[in-house]
């Protein structure tokens, strides 16, 4: 019997040193994928307050025909909103780290213009690329600068490389997961760059372990048909070719909306995308 109780004592105590070690703020952890259907995270929002999926309707298919770029002319442009007020969006406390500085500093989960225009949205084709295939774009850049992720929410493709910033005068970490799995956890002293690429598609969140208020997102894409909102709700998709398309918007509280436009060569046409305000 004392055999078995030290037996089972000695199971927690490795278990609770390995969940120790996957969790710390240095390193880099790179864990086996789960690929899930949905392309999906679950996270947190930013404030903290229970858990949000900020999973999407399903992976974007591509194919091996090269993209004819050359012949791209037509233009999808449109606005992505809320059916009513967005909520009251709360200051962030960053006095825990007075090298953390910024005055009137805001959570972004959900932020609106002036007539419930929408932005932090992902806007990107879902169908109607099936037989394309995309080069890999240059480098993009996510920056940790007054203690936020700059951009708050990104549109990267699969394999692009991500030039990762720390441009505060603190340390940061960035604990990066995906479809519920762990990508990397780095530690990043003042100044210092790394450079990762995420090689499947959905939905990646970026938190920092040091300044819990931190979060940022990543709606990763086999293409680069895609724009990310400003505070007008405004996007542009340009360089298309004619054909018919699922237009997606993606949101990290309030999931996706989508419309269908058909257009032809050198044509532009306008959407409106709606999300109901929660």
């Amino acid at each position: 019997m004392k055999a078995s109780w030290w037996l089972g004592l000695l199971a927690v105590a490795i278990l609770a040193v390995s969940l120790t070690a996957l969790s710390g703020c240095s390193g880099e952890v790179k864990p086996p994928r789960t690929k899930k259907a949905g392309g999906g995270v679950a996270a947190k929002t930013d404030e903290g307050g229970g858990s949000e999926s900020a999973g999407d309707s399903g992976l974007v298919q591509t194919g091996n025909e090269p993209f004819p770029a050359a012949k791209a002319t037509a233009t999808v442009t449109g606005v992505v909103k809320l059916d009513g007020p967005g909520e009251k969006m709360r200051k962030i406390d960053m006095s825990a780290d007075p090298k953390c500085k910024g005055e009137d500093m805001l959570f972004e989960t959900v932020v609106t213009g002036e007539n419930n225009e929408l932005a932090n949205c992902v806007v990107y084709i879902s169908t109607g690329v099936e037989k394309y295939s995309f080069p890999t774009p240059a480098t993009a850049v996510i920056d940790q600068k007054g203690c936020k992720y700059l951009p708050h929410v990104a549109a990267i493709q699969t394999g692009q490389p991500i030039e990762l910033k720390n441009s505060d005068p603190t340390l940061h970490n960035i604990n990066c997961t995906q479809d519920g799995s762990a990508l990397f956890n780095i530690s990043q002293t003042p100044g210092k760059t790394d450079v990762k690429k995420i090689e499947d598609q959905g939905v990646a969140k970026l938190v920092c372990n040091v300044h819990p208020w931190m979060s940022g997102y990543a709606r990763v894409l086999p293409h680069n048909l895609s724009a990310v909102t400003a505070k007008d709700g405004k996007f542009t998709l340009p360089k298309l070719p004619p054909g018919k398309y699922t237009v997606t918007a993606w949101h990290e509280k309030l999931k996706t909306k989508s419309v269908e436009v058909e257009i032809a060569d050198g044509e532009s046409k306008a959407v409106e995308i709606v999300f109901p305000a929660k």
